[in-house]
């Protein structure tokens, strides 16, 4: 019995297929699917959904030729398809028909890319691809098993190095031969690698793949998964090659020999937050370690460039792994450790000591600053306590720098109470620097000579420098809250009130005087904000200004200023902005994108999270050589009356500031509700 044959006696039953766990009557699990019992080409008849992909829908299908199990995709691109009857489908606009068609043409010259590796046990085998109901499937067969994803949540979230090990060296068989023919897959992840009954793994869903060699006039639509694409993968632009899916199987292994997700790509830009593996988990191989660091380096050129040579690296001999010992539960080492990983899960490394950035030599060293200790047998005695004595010295020294520093922090009061403590360090770096010189005997009497005299100069100056460096910077810190308050009328005991901020005339005017960077803000709406003008990178270039205004209950407006830094023409970075607004965004709008040969503007409106819970209108301008950036970020409406007020608002911020473009003048609530 196939998994749609219902015995004649149950055609009005809402009767369970026993061997799919179908029931007879359930309408489609996603509304843009077709409906169960379907049937293409006369011979696949559709069953339920398995998944469904930023390119298509999949699902458990019924061979009625061959009687078997198999799977059919069908091409569905979300936000660019719709169905427009029970079966067929088409582009969402008109506009999109031509996109829609490419990827259409494209998807089924996959196929046929694919289908020449059917005889790797490491690929799913494609049975048969075709065109109906204005779209294309490809039929593929059916596995038993599950995605990696879902066995490491059955399995307590981290995968054993040797299951790593053989999953990873089946993953890079499949790429290497994927790659020799121009194709990039550009979505692996552990959901797209599965784990069959029979022990094989299989990469699956190639639906985001591309041609990296050839191209066809058609830019590349960005669909990435956060966390496991490489920063390339975030602009249609983006110089994508074997080393993008590189990046993804190095953050795919990470995940899941961590349990910890790879921050995106874009965020490790300006702040890399990603902490080693081998500090996550000892008890991987040092090489296996390295290997993954390498294939997740944020910039192209620092990773490795091919399937072959990451393989290599994953299996190359270096450090074992550390011995895992069964702690006490109770014991202080056990605790500690618990911390760190608690500490790392939650996204907060601050056990991680303090090293220099992770660098790698062509011979795949790890270069840090615990790589230069030393075996047992490499230095002598003797210069082991010089080693000390330069130690001992450079303690004096900094010693000797706190006390500089707390002088010119208390001021001229305070000099009595260190100047002894002064001189005294004074005359220790000069006798512990002559007594490098001297005897192992005369190299000891200087060590502890110094530690006393640090011990004696720390009692000293300790608690005078403690309380001047956290008086200081307490004052630094309040003085610069308050001055930018101030600046820009603020009132820190304000609580977030829309019906105060409802008269665009109380609106307070700022101009920077840097290029169009001036805007009308509701001050009343905010009770802190922050100011920065650090010239740090980020996706949209370097930045000049940002203003950072925060309310108590989730309201927020940020105003930016960048300098560009890209090199590339107007047209292709306003695509690589709004490429990487959607991507850093859920369910946005498009309602004006567009670029001539000196200006680009983006008007985005939508939602900051999956949960629906923050609302953001963003408006991008790219003018010359800066770009202008507006995000009005509101909480979720309550009601109506809510929505209309943030409405009202924004739209007032829009008109008021000096680069959205817009000459119309603010109209006043009333005008603004009656105009609804």
């Amino acid at each position: 019995m196939h998994i749609f044959q219902v015995p004649d006696d149950k055609q009005d039953m809402n009767y369970q297929c026993p061997t799919c766990g179908f029931i007879e009557n359930t309408p489609p699990e996603e509304e843009t699917s077709l409906k169960p019992g379907t049937i293409l080409k006369d011979r696949y008849v559709i069953g339920t959904v398995i998944g469904v992909g930023g390119f298509g829908i999949t699902y458990r299908t019924w061979d009625q030729v061959l009687e078997s199990m198999v799977c059919v995709k069908e091409f569905f691109p979300q936000g660019l398809a719709v169905r427009t009857q029970e079966a067929t489908v088409s582009a969402l606009t008109s506009k999109g028909t031509d996109s829609f068609e490419h990827g259409r043409s494209r998807f089924l010259k996959e196929a046929r890319s694919l289908a020449k590796f059917n005889a790797d046990p490491g690929t799913v085998t494609i049975h048969d691809f075709f065109e109906e109901n204005g779209t294309a499937y490809i039929v593929m067969e059916y596995l038993e098993g599950c995605n990696m994803k879902e066995y490491a949540k059955q399995n307590g979230g981290i995968i054993p190095y040797d299951m790593l090990l053989k999953m990873a060296d089946s993953v890079c068989d499949v790429l290497e031969k994927v790659h020799s023919v121009g194709l990039i897959h550009r979505d692996i992840s552990p959901d797209n690698i599965f784990f069959c009954k029979n022990g094989l793994f299989k990469l699956i869903d190639f639906g985001a793949v591309k041609q990296s060699a050839f191209g066809d006039g058609h830019s590349a639509t960005v669909i990435l998964k956060h966390g496991y694409a490489p920063i390339e993968q975030y602009s249609q632009s983006g110089n994508v090659g074997p080393w993008t899916d590189i990046y993804s199987v190095g953050a795919t292994l990470y995940k899941l020999a961590s349990g910890i997700k790879p921050p995106e790509a874009v965020n490790r830009v300006t702040e890399d937050t990603l902490v080693p593996l081998d500090q996550v988990n000892p008890s991987l191989p040092k090489s296996f370690s390295r290997a993954v660091m390498r294939a997740l380096a944020v910039q192209v050129g620092d990773r490795l460039q091919s399937v072959t040579d990451f393989k290599q690296a994953l299996h190359s001999e270096g450090e074992t792994a550390q011995e895992t010992v069964a702690l006490d539960p109770d014991s202080p080492e056990y605790i500690q450790m618990n911390q760190q990983l608690q500490s790392v899960q939650m996204n907060q490394p601050s056990f991680i000591p303090q090293q220099p950035a992770y660098s790698y030599d062509n011979n795949q060293a790890y270069n840090s600053a615990s790589s230069y200790t030393n075996g047992p047998g490499e230095k002598s005695e003797k210069s082991g306590k010089k080693m000390n004595i330069l130690i001992a010295v450079l303690g004096v020294l900094l010693v000797g720098m706190i006390v500089a520093i707390v002088i010119l922090l208390r001021g001229k009061g305070d000099n009595d109470k260190v100047s002894e403590a002064t001189e005294s360090v004074t005359e220790a770096e000069t006798e512990a620097v002559d007594d490098t010189d001297t005897s192992t005997e005369a190299e000891t009497e200087a060590v502890d000579d110094t530690d006393t005299l640090a011990e004696t100069t720390t009692e000293a100056t300790t608690e005078l420098t403690t309380e001047a460096t956290t008086e200081a910077t307490t004052t630094a810190s309040a003085a610069d809250d308050n001055e930018y308050r101030e600046r820009f009328g603020i009132d820190a005991s304000s609580v977030e009130n829309y019906d105060q901020n409802l008269n665009p005339d109380e609106y307070i005017y700022y101009d920077s005087g840097i290029g169009d960077f001036k805007f009308s803000y509701p001050a009343k709406l905010f009770n802190d904000i922050k100011f920065d003008d650090s010239s740090s990178t980020t996706v949209y270039g370097e930045n000049v200004q940002t203003v950072d205004l925060t309310g108590s209950d989730g309201a927020e407006f940020i105003y930016s200023v960048y300098r560009r830094t890209d090199g590339k023409s107007i047209s292709d970075f306003t695509d690589q902005i709004n490429d990487y607004e959607h991507g850093s965004n859920y369910n946005l709008s498009d309602i004006v994108v567009g670029a001539d040969d000196d200006h680009g503007r983006i008007v985005l409106a939508g939602t900051m999270d999956a949960a629906g819970e923050k609302m953001i209108y963003d408006l991008v301008t790219i003018k010359g050589d800066y770009i202008y950036r507006m995000a009005c970020i509101t909480r979720a409406y309550a009601n109506e009356d809510e929505r209309i007020k943030c409405s009202y608002i924004t739209e007032n911020a829009y008109r008021m500031c000096g680069f959205s473009g817009s000459t119309d003048q603010p109209r006043s609530y009333e005008e603004f509700v009656a105009g609804q």
